[in-house]
């Protein structure tokens, strides 16, 4: 199975949630440690968030970690971390969470850089 192949079955894996409750958005940070930086981790994320309709951000850190912002309702924000656990090159040791609040004019997920 070539890696086009791969990435197709994972997406068809995906399970197929209600739309968002935008009644119910929730903000979390999330610090990522583990094998998370130079696997295309923020890439992913991005990419997942568009395909769950999550906004926020996705940053590496200097210190190897990198800061998320998912912003969505709580199974929209579990399908995308679940779906980023699923990942054959992204092994994430551990999570820092908080809750932040929610910014309501955010409308896409975006990669940042340093």
């Amino acid at each position: 199975m070539g890696l086009f192949d791969y990435f197709r079955k994972q997406q068809q894996n995906q399970p197929k949630l209600p739309p968002v409750d935008k009644s119910r958005l929730e903000r979390r940070r999330i610090y990522f440690s583990g094998e998370v930086q130079g696997v295309g981790f923020r890439y992913r994320c991005m990419l997942h968030a568009q395909e769950l309709k999550v906004t926020g951000f996705a940053q590496n850190l200097l210190d190897g970690r990198v800061r998320a912002e998912f912003q969505s309702d709580a199974e929209h924000i579990d399908a995308l971390i679940a779906a980023l656990q699923r990942e054959p090159w992204i092994r994430i040791a551990h999570m820092e969470v908080t809750q932040r609040p929610v910014e309501p004019e955010e409308r896409e997920f975006v990669v940042d850089y340093y």
